[in-house]
């Protein structure tokens, strides 16, 4: 490994984790008290963060589509691509292999990243404490101005890379338990 490999790999996870701070600190006392509430905000900011890293790292964004889901095929392969893994392409996204993403595990399709059973290390999904993929919003087009259908509400996002939200308790996006990076 390369010297210039390792600090940037540590100033990344320092990155992510003063982000996921200032994150909790930015969202208020209201929502502390929900712990599932908290888990899944400091899930939706690493990812939100890591994408941004990435862009910083190598000035573009993961090649998948501008919107994905943590349950999908682009999803997956963008969740494996910011985890620094070598399958679904990851490789050749990030050819480094630099963990910008570093999740809890989950169980039953809840509360985090579940791997694949074969002991590879491969995503096969990540999901919010009540079960929901989060949906990731990514600017393919470069003008930092994300617009996107959040439920029945037209959203627009200025000065921005990208947006991450899930659902919530209610397991519908475009409610008031949403949780959402902006």
């Amino acid at each position: 490994m390369k010297k210039g490999q390792k600090v940037t790999g540590t100033f990344i996870v320092v990155g992510v984790i003063i982000g996921g701070i200032v994150f909790l600190f930015r969202s208020g006392t209201a929502r502390i008290g929900n712990g599932n509430t908290l888990q899944a905000q400091v899930a939706a900011r690493s990812l939100a963060t890591a994408a941004d890293q990435f862009f910083t790292e190598y000035s573009k964004l993961p090649g998948v589509p501008g919107r994905v889901t943590t349950d999908s095929g682009e999803g997956i392969r963008l969740l494996n691509i910011l985890m620094g893994n070598k399958p679904h392409d990851a490789a050749a996204e990030n050819e480094r292999f630099i963990r910008f993403l570093v999740l809890r595990e989950g169980r039953n399709n809840r509360g985090g990243v579940i791997y694949d059973s074969t002991g590879s290390g491969s995503a096969v999904g990540l999901y919010d404490e009540w079960g929901n993929p989060f949906t990731v919003v990514l600017d393919t087009d470069g003008d930092e101005v994300l617009e996107f259908k959040l439920g029945s509400k037209e959203m627009r996002l200025e000065g921005r890379r990208v947006a991450v939200v899930s659902p919530g308790r209610t397991g519908k996006l475009g409610t008031s338990d949403d949780v959402k990076t902006w």
